[in-house]
């Protein structure tokens, strides 16, 4: 039997020689790439999202079941912490077991869309980086839960507080914030319950009242 070889690049090979690995496995990679890319911007995917207690959280693609991306940056190696996802989608939120931390990710945060070695081509992404902030110092410092306040809760909260006498409800929608993830409430292993919000939205706010109700920010 004749056997049919596809030709490969010179661009191809000359990647794949500065990788270490055979320029198969780097052709094989870029098709992935490529094909990926045409099936998401086609494809509604519907996505779950599994904490485990190695710090790492998973998202999983429910059309196929198969690990479409890795987070990691926290802490959790001891207790049962879910992680949270904005109504937006942009950003995911959890609490740790170490230090009282809360970390954010984006969920879209900039990763290698395909990982390869020698091994072969590993085709989950991988976000190694994420934002923190410390929300209590009791001891032990464990956030054992924390949620980001919805977008709608959260603008009625503004609007009753009386901070704001001269904005109304949707006047706080033409500010230019996700007000799905300005807003956290963050809960502690003493049972201390705190609400943290970016300080940013406060000053547009402010801004935008201004001391005659003008809404120009």
């Amino acid at each position: 039997r004749k056997r049919r070889f596809r030709a490969v690049s010179s661009k191809i090979v000359k990647q794949a020689k500065n990788l270490n690995i055979s320029p198969r496995i780097m052709k094989n990679a870029l098709a992935i790439v490529r094909n990926r890319g045409e099936r998401d911007a086609l494809l509604f995917k519907e996505k779950i999202l599994v904490t485990t207690n190695d710090s790492r959280l998973r998202l999983f693609g429910l059309d196929d079941y198969c690990m479409m991306k890795k987070y990691q940056g926290g802490t959790n190696t001891s207790l049962q912490i879910k992680a949270r996802i904005s109504e937006s989608g942009e950003y995911i939120l959890s609490g740790s077991d170490t230090g009282g931390m809360v970390h954010v990710w984006q969920t879209s945060a900039h990763s290698r869309t395909v990982s390869i070695d020698s091994k072969g081509i590993h085709r989950h992404e991988k976000c190694r980086s994420c934002e923190s902030f410390r929300a209590t110092t009791a001891n032990p410092s464990v956030i054992t839960d924390a949620h980001f306040i919805p977008s709608n809760v959260l603008k009625r909260a503004l609007k009753e507080s009386g901070l704001f006498p001269t904005l109304s409800t949707d006047l706080f929608g033409s500010l230019d914030h996700d007000f799905s993830s300005s807003a956290v409430i963050t809960c502690d292993y003493e049972g201390t319950i705190r609400i943290l919000l970016r300080k940013k939205i406060l000053d547009d706010a402010i801004r935008a009242a201004g001391p005659e109700g003008n809404h120009t920010i």
